[in-house]
């Protein structure tokens, strides 16, 4: 069994889906955050243990952008997220090759579309299922890096790692900054033992032109904060 045909039985196991969101399960077959595609660069590829970067998203978005993905047979590339996440991985030295591109909550959006926070922050028992699932990812993946994209997760990393508590009341980056909360060197997961890798939260590619200007890491700013972030926790 490939590590998505893993990954898959596994999301089948998650029964706690609310009315406003739909299971979903990698229909996509060509680039798109897991698990509306198979979140991996490259055509068929079926494995993210070898993998060692896994970039966090929030929520897959809405079922209308999802069934229009597996028509093209891609996510929108052109729409804020990819074009900027891609323009942030070229700039930060990373391969897409080398990235499991996956988000936080499971399923997708019934209705509206991917702006702002993620509705399933509001069902309890349906979070705690997307936070067992993450756990199940990074223990597959076993990445060396998690690159954490926006704000909307803090508080939910927060909760699978006793080493990231101390974000989970930080509601902006200049604070996230400031209090050099930023990055994390050799965190462990609940769950996942004798296991640790490194956590480097980002902006949002879709904000990104709202909030790179206030990012801060030692004397560096903007674009060139996170990317010395990046090298120093690679």
């Amino acid at each position: 069994m490939t590590d998505i045909e893993l990954l898959k039985s596994e999301l089948e196991k998650i029964n706690s889906y609310p009315p406003i969101f739909t299971k979903v399960q990698c229909e996509i077959s060509g680039v798109g955050f897991f698990p509306g595609a198979r979140g991996l660069w490259r055509k068929d590829d079926m494995q993210i243990s070898n993998k060692p970067i896994m970039i966090l998203g929030h929520d897959f978005g809405a079922e209308r952008d999802y069934n229009l993905s597996i028509i093209r047979g891609n996510e929108n590339m052109t729409a804020l997220t990819w074009k900027n996440l891609c323009k942030m991985l070229s700039f930060y030295g990373i391969e897409k090759e080398e990235c499991f591109f996956t988000n936080a909550i499971m399923g997708v959006r019934r209705e509206g579309s991917a702006i702002g926070k993620s509705p399933a922050f509001d069902y309890p028992e349906y979070l705690s299922d997307c936070k067992s699932f993450l756990i199940k990812q990074i223990e597959i993946q076993k990445p060396k890096l998690i690159l954490v994209l926006g704000l909307h997760l803090l508080g939910f990393m927060a909760t699978v790692s006793v080493e990231l508590s101390a974000i989970s009341k930080i509601k902006s980056y200049k604070k996230l900054d400031q209090e050099k909360l930023s990055a994390f060197e050799s965190i462990s997961f609940v769950g996942v033992d004798g296991f640790k890798t490194n956590v480097v939260f980002l902006t949002h590619p879709t904000y990104r032109h709202l909030n790179i200007g206030n990012r801060r890491f030692g004397d560096f700013k903007s674009e060139q904060a996170e990317l010395e972030l990046i090298k120093q926790f690679r």
